[in-house]
């Protein structure tokens, strides 16, 4: 038994050490772009090696900064008992597929349909399968992210998903979906949603995270993954959390 488990412990070494890993997290820092109602990240040097002999810093943040992942909790009040302390914990360790809308250069307001997901499964050769994950680029966090005084642009603008686009990830049962924008499938002008979907204009957050289809926002570096790929993300355990900031990686495989 023993001998059994060493070698599926090699196993997974060599399968981890042959992979190409990927950070799809932005750099937590000061100034970095955020969701426009809630509280800005703050990090501060609060001990310093001359004044207390170590160095560390204070992180004041919403669970929703940077790379994060929202619980159903987060928006829809009836499922408040459905926190992200309670989403077990490997969740998020799936195989991944990354439909790379980039291609379309939708500008804030316009929308994906579930024909542009289709064509991307042809064009491909991929098909999004039950219980996958499945990230959105869209080319928007690569385009607009930025930590200056014009950081609002990308909050408050971007690019989203439509009802069929919704129904088609609905239908194959997937288990998660991010993006590479603020809120995961919602079109937004100037802070605006441009459709009328309760309960915040997106039909992505209204019927996915409701069905417990979690969502991953603020995803970097998705420009940079192949049509298929294996995805790693843990959540904080926090009590009563509405969702919370992640470190997700992407491990690309030789023969994806």
């Amino acid at each position: 038994m023993q001998e059994s488990r060493q070698n599926v412990v090699n196993q997974l070494e060599k399968a981890l050490n042959s992979a190409q890993w990927i950070d799809l997290a932005p750099t937590i820092e000061n100034g970095m772009p955020r969701w426009p109602t809630h509280p800005p990240v703050i990090v501060s040097r609060t001990l310093t090696h001359p004044h207390d002999g170590v160095f560390c810093q204070n992180i004041s943040m919403p669970e929703h900064a940077g790379a994060h992942v929202d619980a159903p909790a987060h928006i829809h009040e009836n499922l408040g008992e459905k926190t992200i302390e309670k989403v077990q914990i490997d969740y998020l360790v799936r195989p991944c597929k990354v439909v790379h809308l980039e291609r379309l250069e939708l500008k804030a307001g316009e929308v994906a349909e579930a024909e542009h997901i289709l064509e991307w499964e042809k064009d491909s050769g991929q098909r999004i399968n039950s219980d996958d994950i499945v990230l959105i680029n869209f080319g928007w966090l690569k385009a607009n992210w930025r930590s200056d005084i014009k950081w609002p642009y990308f909050s408050m603008n971007q690019p989203g998903l439509t009802e069929e686009a919704a129904e088609l990830f609905l239908s194959r049962n997937i288990r998660a979906i991010g993006s590479d924008t603020a809120a995961c499938g919602m079109a937004l002008i100037e802070g605006k949603p441009v459709l009328d979907v309760p309960p915040i204009g997106c039909w992505i957050h209204s019927r996915l995270l409701s069905r417990g289809i979690l969502l991953i926002e603020c995803l970097a570096n998705l420009e940079k993954l192949p049509d298929a790929c294996y995805f790693m993300a843990f959540p904080l355990k926090i009590r009563g959390g509405s969702g919370s900031p992640i470190r997700p990686v992407a491990l690309v495989f030789q023969s994806q």
